[in-house]
């Protein structure tokens, strides 16, 4: 941002800016404005209908017309912008975001060239604007939801995780010996994550490393309640920097296996085949844009999905297209592999449910790009960005629908985190075994 656009942008950031938050733009439909045409009316309602029912491109194309017709009103730019974001035209929504702001400088339009820049994981952009609308905070007004809600995803965060372990409560599941328990560690060396732990209580512990993962085997003091309190640090990260194109050859045989079909991970599929195929570009990071575009787009989040809905693999999750984060997951790991590119599954915190500080498990996907190492995806952030949202990785696996007990050593280690974490015939949020809480965020 310039000194004269920084000048004018404070000027008129005080000035009240007419709006409502992102993602609920449909309750400004059939609001009437004075000397606006029926006609102008009508498509306004049909704009805001469409982007309520999730049609974008539908409503992209009203806005469109709208401002053709010289409607330039700021929350007409704003709804094109929007819904450009939606559809990952990053590119076109920062531009639009950015003309809206210089024809109608105020709290709303500032949030859209913020909510722009984050959408579309340009971080050092977007951080530039929301540290500059702090400046002017008392100005947000009806703006303040989208302003918050970016600032989640730019700004660096510190998280305190507290693990329980209560031989009363865990004695009947731990899957080692002796009574130990194995405790999944943050992990603590990620460009975006880095972690350290400290423990009371226990008689002894041992690091070890489980399929990759870094683990804490603890060693109870009889009877007494061990705890185990990590402390975790979360930073935004771009990788766009860092990514060259590359050719399959370029993979390390170290990685190769996760290139592969598994039980639940069916590249060989037709449906799998069939749709990677048609994703499937000249260019390695051109493909992985569109996998991402396309899971992001036709892949739907349901967290009411009880567990019919949660296995059968990634070929009965492309089918149904909606599930809970594993079979969303597994959709995207599927088409990636499919494609030649190495893709896993990560299981971590995902979010916090309520006050309580009570987490709830979450997975998301890592992906491979030689030079870069493992990039982390999770649905909703644009591709080659990690946010500094709340996904904790705890540990990592390409089996996630096996029964306990049974498959390899790492299926078998992610039934006995679970357990540890949330203990059975105990409800996520009343167990006491795990605490989160954040205790710092820095923009």
């Amino acid at each position: 941002m310039d000194e004269r656009s920084a000048k004018v942008a404070r000027r008129d950031l005080l000035r009240s800016g007419i709006g409502l938050a992102s993602g609920s733009a449909s309750l400004l439909a059939g609001l009437p404005l004075l000397g606006q045409a029926a006609s102008d009316q009508a498509l306004i309602d049909r704009a805001f209908q469409a982007q309520a029912s999730q049609d974008y491109a539908t409503a992209e194309t009203i806005f469109r017309r709208l401002l053709r017709a010289g409607r330039t009103d700021e929350f007409i730019m704003r709804g094109l912008a929007w819904n450009l974001s939606r559809q990952w035209k990053h590119a076109e929504a920062i531009a639009a975001s950015l003309d809206n702001n210089r024809r109608n400088p105020c709290a709303w339009s500032v949030a859209q060239v913020c909510e722009a820049y984050v959408n579309a994981g340009d971080y050092e952009n977007g951080a530039k604007w929301l540290r500059f609308a702090k400046q002017n905070e008392t100005a947000w007004g009806d703006a303040r939801p989208a302003f918050e809600s970016a600032i989640e995803v730019v700004a660096a965060k510190t998280f305190v995780v507290e693990y329980t372990l209560d031989p009363a409560v865990l004695a009947n599941i731990a899957f080692l010996p002796k009574g130990d328990f194995l405790c999944p560690l943050p992990i603590p060396d990620l460009p975006y994550q880095t972690s350290s732990y400290e423990v009371e209580g226990a008689l002894s512990t041992r690091e070890e490393t489980r399929a990759g993962n870094l683990c804490l085997r603890v060693t109870p003091d009889g009877g007494r309640r061990a705890t185990v309190r990590c402390t975790v640090r979360l930073k935004p990260m771009s990788y766009r920097s860092r990514v060259r194109d590359f050719s399959l050859t370029d993979i390390p045989s170290s990685v190769a296996p996760l290139a592969r079909s598994t039980r639940n991970v069916e590249i060989e599929h037709p449906t799998v085949k069939a749709l990677a195929a048609e994703l499937k570009a000249t260019s390695a990071i051109t493909t992985i844009e569109n996998i991402c575009a396309w899971d992001h787009s036709n892949l739907k989040f349901d967290p009411r999905a009880d567990g019919a809905t949660l296995g059968g693999g990634s070929v009965a999750a492309l089918k149904r297209k909606t599930g809970h984060c594993e079979g969303v997951t597994s959709g995207a790991v599927a088409l990636l592999r499919a494609c030649g590119v190495p893709a896993r599954f990560v299981r971590g915190y995902g979010a916090v449910a309520g006050a309580s500080g009570t987490p709830t498990m979450h997975t998301w996907t890592e992906f491979y790009v030689p030079g870069a190492g493992w990039i982390q995806w999770d649905g909703e952030n644009a591709p080659f960005a990690v946010p500094a949202k709340i996904c904790i990785g705890c540990f990592r696996y390409t089996s996630p629908y096996a029964a306990p007990g049974s498959g390899d050593a790492e299926t078998r280690d992610l039934w006995n985190f679970e357990a540890v974490l949330f203990p059975p015939g105990t409800a996520v949020g009343r167990s006491g075994n795990v605490r989160f809480r954040r205790v710092s965020m820095e923009l």
